[in-house]
């Protein structure tokens, strides 16, 4: 994994990356994102994410109320109600970790008796929120310790000249999580042509994306490409906190690129090819370095 995310060399040393990461008492890849979210100015959002994948995230299931339907008593639970919340704060941006940007900001924003108003008409745990925030001022202050930084205030201008750029935040997103890369396969015939057909992993193996996530009814994608927190495999392969990528972080991000003249095709890390010609290639040779 280390070596995946370009913390060590071949030889097994440490990189530059590495000597940060090992500087950071969290995982490599939450590590990895904050640091790129500190070096392209996005530090927020990014900090959220980081802090709500470390942690756990804050909605919470109440429990099962009696309600009458057809004059019998039954036990009606609110899995469905939380499930449209999630889907509502993703905002379209197709990210479960964009949807715990907009609901951890909705919240900050409110103050006193209505950001407890906003937690019950949410189902989300206060208790979780305010960890989640402590967590990401703790995440700072290693940032501006480490020289990183020049603050330990995780809203500072200075630290979010970016923070809007959804694009931005996506690709930092990708950055941290690589090479957590799945591929949609999307469907190139009939009245469903361009919806996702399939969800494989790098190993070919087919997966599914988890019924939390507020992907798993998405079947128009832009893209093809999704990067996860996790992958479980019970009766299947399960991906959990999913965000849809578009090519470009892939490339920035990879270790190894080649291109297929014949193919027109950048091949990255063996895995994920992207169509790509000749002038464009050239280009990306130019800047990035590739075979």
């Amino acid at each position: 994994m280390l070596e995946a995310i370009s913390a060590l060399d071949a030889k097994e040393n440490l990189t530059p990356l590495g000597f940060h990461l090992a500087r950071l008492p969290m995982d490599p890849l939450t590590g990895k994102m904050i640091l790129m979210g500190s070096i392209f100015s996005c530090l927020s959002p990014i900090l959220t994410v980081a802090a709500s994948l470390s942690f756990k995230e804050p909605f919470v299931i109440p429990l099962l109320t009696k309600v009458r339907a057809s004059n019998v008593n039954v036990l009606q639970g609110k899995e469905k109600a939380v499930d449209e919340c999630r889907l509502r704060w993703s905002e379209g941006t197709k990210s479960d970790h964009l949807m715990m940007v907009n609901i951890f900001d909705g919240w900050q924003s409110e103050g006193g008796v209505k950001a407890y108003q906003f937690t019950r008409e949410n189902y989300l745990s206060g208790g979780i929120l305010k960890q989640l925030r402590d967590m990401r001022v703790q995440f700072t202050k290693f940032l501006k310790d480490s020289q990183l930084i020049s603050t330990s205030d995780p809203e500072h201008p200075d630290v979010n000249r970016n923070s809007d750029n959804i694009t931005l935040v996506k690709a930092i997103i990708a950055a941290g999580l690589y090479p957590n890369v799945a591929r949609i396969v999307k469907k190139y015939g009939g009245k469903r042509k361009g919806m996702m057909g399939k969800i494989m992993l790098s190993d070919m193996t087919r997966a599914v994306i988890h019924p939390k996530s507020v992907n798993e009814k998405e079947r128009n994608y832009a893209h093809s490409w999704l990067v996860y927190w996790e992958k479980i495999k019970t009766s299947k392969v399960y991906l959990y906190d999913t965000t849809e990528i578009s090519n470009y972080p892939l490339l920035l991000f990879s270790q190894k690129l080649e291109y297929d003249k014949d193919k027109s095709v950048i091949e990255v890390d063996d895995f994920i090819k992207i169509q790509c010609d000749g002038n464009i290639a050239s280009v990306i040779k130019v800047r990035f370095g590739f075979n």
